[in-house]
């Protein structure tokens, strides 16, 4: 094997061996998944059994990594996935998250076609705005907010490259608010833009749309904390403020179905967050926007038209 492969699929996991174990078969009976490319699974000390699941991928494959923690770090397992990674490019994934057989070859592909330019590279696997652009270069930060959007808080978004990774400073400065891979990539993207690979990539593990989601506030993490983190580089000049109140327009529509489901009709049975306070939360920011009170009148008819309840798997 390489002693720096191109590429390091990172995965955090912790209790999900039978998930995990599915995900990793994928990833290796993928044909491209060769010399270049090595699997990371940092297991955030599992009471299953994970451990069996992935030291018995990691005798078959050299290019298997499998780290287990001593104990339950939470969050900064994050952290310490992408640190253990090896390759020239570090991509984030979670355990119930893989590349397809093309969106391997892809990401391979363009890493080598753009590894000697200074600029960080996201794959987007199409979540970008310019939905028919193949390749979208964001010249700041301001301009990739306006492309991604609140996608930025999903993990499966982030990677980097392992030089931009490892001059990151003060990495765990926001572990409280669970959303790291946002402060990790405003901070790579800031001044130095970047370039988004928009194609479909990635695929998401049929067996966990039934595993029930939760854990959390999902809409005080996903809008008080999203934003809070935004609200820092607005005051450091890499966002304008005009940019963040079109970025609540965004929000708005993105979260079509998870708000539907929470403020007019709840029937979830797979996705069970806790969501005391959202309408509080959402009166707070938007009750002198007239577009919130036009949304919410229109959000069944939305719904209906233009989302799903495969959509609250995201």
């Amino acid at each position: 094997m390489n002693q720096s492969p191109i590429l390091s699929l990172c995965i955090p996991t912790y209790n999900r061996a039978n998930i995990l174990e599915k995900t990793i078969s994928r990833i290796v009976s993928c044909r491209s998944f060769d010399s270049d490319v090595e699997l990371v699974i940092s297991d955030n000390c599992s009471t299953d059994n994970t451990r069996q699941v992935c030291e018995h991928f990691a005798a078959m494959y050299d290019n298997v990594k499998y780290y287990c923690n001593e104990k339950n770090t939470l969050d900064y397992n994050f952290i310490q996935v992408l640190n253990r990674g090896k390759g020239q490019y570090l991509k984030l994934l979670n355990d119930w998250c893989y590349p397809t057989e093309e969106g391997l070859a892809i990401m391979k592909r363009f890493l080598l076609n753009n590894k000697d330019r200074n600029i960080p590279v996201f794959f987007t696997s199409g979540w970008a705005r310019a939905k028919k652009k193949q390749f979208i270069e964001c010249s700041n930060l301001d301009d990739y907010i306006k492309e991604i959007s609140v996608m930025v808080t999903f993990n499966n978004l982030f990677g980097t490259w392992k030089s931009d990774w490892d001059s990151l400073k003060n990495k765990e400065r926001f572990t409280s608010l669970k959303l790291l891979q946002v402060d990790w990539t405003y901070g790579i993207v800031g001044h130095k833009g970047a370039l988004l690979c928009n194609e479909r990539i990635l695929e998401l593990a049929p067996e966990m749309r039934k595993v029930v989601r939760q854990g959390y506030n999902y809409f005080q993490v996903m809008f008080n904390n999203y934003y809070a983190i935004m609200q820092t580089y607005v005051e450091q000049g890499f966002i304008k403020s005009s940019t963040v109140e079109l970025d609540k327009k965004h929000f708005l529509q993105h979260f079509r179905p998870e708000l539907f489901q929470v403020l007019i009709c709840h029937y979830g049975k797979y996705w069970n967050y806790d969501t005391t306070g959202t309408w509080q939360l959402l009166f707070n920011d938007y009750k002198y926007k007239p577009y919130f009170y036009v949304y919410i009148l229109m959000l069944p008819f939305q719904w209906l038209f233009h989302a799903s309840i495969r959509d609250f798997g995201r």
